[in-house]
């Protein structure tokens, strides 16, 4: 179980400084019209000894106007807003609800309006910080920091906003990194 072996997860501030270095990332590329579409805790090195954080692996990116992505479903099953049968449903994994690839009228909304594809970023993201979230919370250490639950907040409306159902109310990586960083 090398998640658990992470000590640079040692309170909800570094969570939070990881959020923000990852958003950076995804509002630079989000930018330049670009978006990664595989975003998971694989495609995300951590370097221990500065910690720091990248994002890798841009093999399903795709850049605007998303003629690909809107064709065909991209990106890891688990972490893209569509459910697949065959995935394990658990608190860190939960059931996907949202509406990304059901069709509206005939289309989905993906195709109808394709600026709202920088949105699978997002849930991804979300996906990933739940995930992280909940490795976190399984093996946190106690203690009396003012700020843990002002932090853990602050995570959660992340969390909840990059996670919503509805693709068009989903906060975009943009919104969030001004929102929460600037």
């Amino acid at each position: 179980d090398n998640y658990n072996q992470f000590n640079i997860w040692d309170s909800y501030k570094s969570i939070i400084k990881f959020i923000k270095a990852i958003l950076e990332g995804l509002y630079y590329l989000h930018k330049k019209k670009m978006c990664h579409l595989d975003i998971k805790p694989e495609n995300i090195i951590v370097d221990l000894r500065s910690n720091t954080f990248k994002l890798i692996d841009f093999g399903y990116s795709c850049i605007e106007p998303f003629d690909k992505c809107t064709k065909f479903i991209l990106g890891t099953a688990g972490y893209i807003p569509k459910y697949f049968e065959s995935e394990k449903v658990s608190k860190f994994m939960p059931k996907v609800e949202a509406n990304d690839y059901i069709f509206i009228n005939g289309r989905i909304p993906l195709v109808n309006d394709r600026h709202l594809v920088y949105r699978l970023d997002s849930y991804a993201f979300g996906r990933v910080l739940n995930f992280l979230k909940c490795i976190y919370k399984d093996n946190k250490v106690y203690t009396c920091f003012s700020n843990e639950k002002k932090n853990e907040l602050m995570i959660d409306n992340i969390i909840k906003e990059l996670l919503e159902n509805d693709v068009y109310k989903r906060t975009s990586i943009i919104e969030c990194y001004e929102k929460y960083f600037k």
